[in-house]
């Protein structure tokens, strides 16, 4: 996973893709988000932030600064959104709840607002092609839309919001400092280390 810059492999648990009677795909479990210890579930929901998350204000949402709304949502383009046997999730893209698009859908992870806006990272799923292993059109970005934009209108066909929850007790949401500190001190030993080798 990419995180401005550094780079991130958590283990990927047992995901668990939850559809409902008709194969669309609803939800999931058992995701493993980068910089936080335990799993994650998400659903996907249409309609305005305020009607999805109750307000559409910060502490309504499960992270809550753009480096951890962008490893979720790096989360979902890698665990979630792919072609598994419960279905063809990066193929028929009209199988996931809120899409309507055959072609692309396009999934809203919010971290941040200030009325009249809110920030979000957003997945960018295209459908994948026979032939093209990696689908250079599927990425993560940053995002800013008024807080009035409506998933579930005309407009909104390819679009749905991502309502994230902690799996049990375990779903700490470290700091994003603390995320990159601990990215800079295992740097730092990693140096010390080889200094260490190179003067003995």
């Amino acid at each position: 996973l990419a995180l401005s810059g550094a780079v991130f492999t958590p283990a990927v648990g047992a995901v668990v893709h939850r559809t409902d009677a008709g194969g669309e795909l609803r939800g999931a479990s058992g995701i493993v988000v980068a910089g936080h210890t335990g799993t994650f579930s998400v659903e996907f929901v249409d309609g305005t932030c305020a009607s999805v998350f109750g307000e559409c204000v910060q502490r309504s949402f499960v992270f809550k600064e753009y480096i951890a709304a962008w490893a979720a949502a790096d989360a979902l383009l890698s665990q979630v959104l792919i072609d598994t046997p419960a279905g063809e999730f990066d193929h028929d893209l009209s199988r996931i709840a809120g899409c309507e698009d055959d072609y692309l859908c396009v999934v809203f992870t919010p971290y941040f607002s200030y009325e009249p806006y809110v920030d979000f990272s957003y997945v960018h799923n295209s459908r994948f092609e026979s032939g093209d292993p990696i689908n250079a059109n599927d990425y993560t970005y940053i995002l800013t839309l008024p807080t009035s934009v409506d998933t579930s209108g005309s407009e909104g066909n390819s679009a749905v919001w991502a309502v994230w929850s902690k799996d049990g007790a375990n779903g700490e949401i470290n700091e994003p400092g603390t995320l990159i500190l601990s990215i800079l001190s295992g740097g730092l030993l990693m140096l010390s280390q080889r200094s260490r080798r190179m003067r003995y």
